[in-house]
């Protein structure tokens, strides 16, 4: 995993203090999508429906016996017209459906496409031993 900026360890930090606003995004049965293609999948089915939007955002996960631990992984869903809400057109398991929530990116296509890139998933926030331990280095007493 790569080490986080400053900017982005707030930036993360804001997604997590907002994961009481995640939505639980209803899968849409689409012919051409593909698993684990959630961005490409996104704008493909936007050109053939325009009235359509694409959502850029990251789906969010409590993590098990963990204290506050989430992982999160950047995704696009697809905004439909008016009131009808948001849809996710990319073939995801049902658990996997069930346990993850979405977050909408609060900022700009160029920041979250940074982002995306540098983490496209992370565990958050990242944990941090009490104490430095080394392979294969005696236990201390």
């Amino acid at each position: 995993m790569q080490a986080l900026m400053e900017t982005e360890f707030e930036y993360f930090s804001g997604l997590v203090s907002r994961y009481s606003d995640a939505v639980l995004v209803p899968g849409y049965e689409y012919a051409d999508a593909r698993a684990a293609n959630c961005h490409d999948n996104a704008e493909v089915f936007v050109k053939a429906h325009p009235d359509h939007s694409v959502v850029r955002g990251w789906l969010l996960a409590g993590i098990a016996f963990t204290s506050g631990m989430y992982r999160i992984v950047a995704h696009s869903v697809v905004r439909r017209p008016g009131a009808l809400g948001l849809i996710d057109v990319t073939p995801l398991s049902a658990s996997d459906r069930q346990c993850y929530r979405f977050l909408e990116h609060r900022g700009t296509e160029q920041e979250f496409l940074a982002l995306k890139a540098k983490f496209p998933e992370l565990y958050f926030p990242p944990p941090v031993l009490e104490e430095p331990f080394f392979m294969g280095e005696q236990t201390r007493t």
